[in-house]
C-alpha cells in the first residue's frame, strides 16, 4: 500500500541520516540554573540525533566532556555555578554543562528528518540520494510481505543504499573535521 511504501522511505531516510548525520540545525538555547537540559523534549528539538558543538554568546566554543570529567574537576560539579565552559552528553539527547549559569549556548547537532506524510513529497536528504531511498524501501517492504527468503533476491539493493551512505558518511565527516565539529558519523567500512 501507498502507507507501506512511505513507510519504508521513511525509515530509510531516518536511518540514511543516523549514519551519515545528514541534517544539521542549530539551537538557541537560553540557559539558567540548570546543569541538565533534555534536548529533544525540553528544547522543541523533536528529531535530535547528536550534538555536534556548543558556542556560548561571547564566541567561546565549550569543550566536550564526559560527566566523569565533570566530577574529576569539581566533586559537587552539579552545584557548580560559573559562565559555561564544558559540555557532556548522554545517551540520545541529555546535555550537561559544567559550570552552570545564565547563559545564552548556541548548540550545533545532527537531526533527523521531517517524515514524508504524502507521496510526492520530496526527502530532506541530498537530492542525489533520494533514488538509494528507493534501494532501501524495496527489500524491507519485499522481505517484511514475503519472508526473508527474498533477501537473497534484493540484496544488492540494500549494498546500493549501504554503500551510498557509507559515500555521504566520508564526505560528512571530512566536512565536520573542516567545520572542527566535536562528533563524526559513524565509520562504515
Amino acid at each position: 500500500t501507498e502507507a507501506e511504501i512511505l513507510g519504508a522511505l521513511n525509515e530509510g531516510q531516518r536511518l540514511f541520516c543516523f549514519l551519515t548525520l545528514a541534517i544539521e540545525d542549530t539551537l538557541t538555547l537560553p540557559v539558567g540554573s540548570a546543569f541538565e537540559y533534555d534536548m529533544p523534549n525540553g528544547s522543541g528539538v523533536s528529531s535530535w540525533t547528536v550534538c555536534l558543538s556548543v558556542t556560548r554568546a561571547d564566541g567561546f566554543r565549550l569543550r566536550p566532556s564526559r560527566l566523569q570529567d565533570f566530577a574529576a574537576l569539581r566533586k559537587d560539579w552539579q552545584n557548580w555555578v560559573g559562565t559555561p565552559e564544558r559540555y557532556a552528553t548522554l545517551g540520545f539527547g541529555a546535555l550537561f554543562l559544567a559550570p552552570h549559569g545564565a547563559d545564552t549556548l548556541s548548540v550545533r547537532y545532527a537531526r533527523g528528518p521531517v517524515p514524508m506524510v504524502i507521496g510526492g513529497q520530496a526527502p530532506e536528504i541530498p537530492e542525489e540520494y533520494h533514488p538509494n531511498l528507493i534501494s532501501y524501501a524495496l527489500p524491507r517492504i519485499r522481505c517484511f510481505k514475503e519472508g526473508a527468503q527474498q533477501l537473497s533476491r534484493v540484496a544488492n539493493d540494500l549494498d546500493d543504499f549501504l554503500g551510498a551512505c557509507q559515500q555521504y558518511a566520508a564526505f560528512m565527516r571530512q566536512r565536520s573535521l573542516d567545520q572542527r565539529y566535536d562528533r563524526t558519523p559513524f565509520e562504515l567500512t
